[in-house]
């Protein structure tokens, strides 16, 4: 079967990294192959997918925040898939890896600045206007380090292999890591944001917005260090 052989070829980063999404991501990945989807248009659909999210993340609702979720859930599923189809037809593009980098780039500060701006509207308090401008900031200078990371080793005229190979030295792919990923990331962020629009206290909201704030700011910091002096860092 085709999610078989998917599995089989898939990075083990993916699996540490991304606990649900790369078990599901086999069966959509196969559903797409089946029906003669590139690598790219998956790309593109999984962009779409994000960009939608960040537009219902601009409302403050149960409803708008729970649409919000599930399309960024969906999102990064679809990222595990353009990745193994490029990987299972053996079609790979620069547009493709340039694409993907750009969609994250794009929906991960547009998610943090439309939860802050819902909150700014419904509670009438402009900090949260500059706590989302900040996570929005500290999101992409998260990204920039690593991004900025491959560059410079492409310049330095690393070949592809080993620029996969450099990066993921430093990465830990434990079960902290998975609880890292899980509390302290992106997706945290977000499953905090929905139980506390259950909620709905004003002063949760700024209390983790704030913590984030400081984790996002840390984490930054360690990133740089990490890539820059290696493994004594972490």
């Amino acid at each position: 079967m085709i999610r078989n052989k998917v599995r089989e070829q898939r990075h083990k980063s993916n699996v540490s990294n991304y606990f649900f999404s790369s078990r599901v991501s086999p069966h959509i990945t196969e559903f797409l192959i089946k029906r003669g989807v590139s690598a790219n248009q998956t790309t593109l659909i999984f962009f779409c997918c994000g960009i939608l999210g960040a537009i219902f993340s601009f409302f403050h609702s149960f409803f708008y925040v729970l649409l919000a979720y599930f399309f960024f859930r969906l999102h990064i599923v679809l990222d595990l898939c353009d990745g193994e189809i490029s990987r299972y037809t053996e079609k790979k593009s620069i547009n493709g890896s340039y694409w993907d980098l750009m969609a994250h780039s794009v929906v991960y500060p547009l998610y943090f600045f439309g939860f802050n701006y819902s909150l700014y509207e419904f509670y009438n308090n402009e900090i949260f206007l500059i706590h989302g401008a900040l996570l929005s900031l500290l999101s992409l200078l998260r990204l920039s380090v690593r991004n900025n990371y491959h560059r410079a080793l492409f310049d330095f005229g690393e070949s592809k292999e080993n620029r996969k190979h450099n990066s993921n030295e430093i990465h830990h792919t434990s079960i902290f890591k998975r609880l890292q990923i899980l509390t302290t990331g992106y997706e945290g962020y977000l499953s905090l944001f929905l139980v506390l629009t259950i909620v709905g206290n004003e002063k949760f909201f700024l209390y983790v917005n704030l913590i984030y704030i400081v984790i996002f700011l840390v984490a930054f910091f360690v990133k740089f260090l990490t890539f820059s002096f290696g493994k004594k860092f972490i």
